[in-house]
């Protein structure tokens, strides 16, 4: 699937960079909620490695709902 091209294509310290912007943050968020267990799986395990860049993205609001969410489960 896309979404798992996407999660093993594109390097680990990228994923979270893209935090900075709504669209970007959109995308993360829906890789977190992929129906795919390995994809959602996958991407948390990235995302929560980079808690900190997310947090500081937090003005962004997709983003802040993102970290709510990592920080959750």
């Amino acid at each position: 699937t896309f979404s798992n091209a996407l999660v093993n294509g594109v390097a680990a310290t990228v994923l979270p960079t893209w935090s900075s912007c709504n669209r970007g943050a959109q995308i993360l968020l829906a890789l977190v909620e992929n129906s795919d267990k390995n994809v959602a799986s996958k991407t948390r395990e990235i995302l929560k490695k980079s808690l900190d860049i997310l947090s500081s993205h937090s003005g962004v609001k997709t983003t802040k709902i993102l970290v709510e969410k990592l920080e959750l489960k």
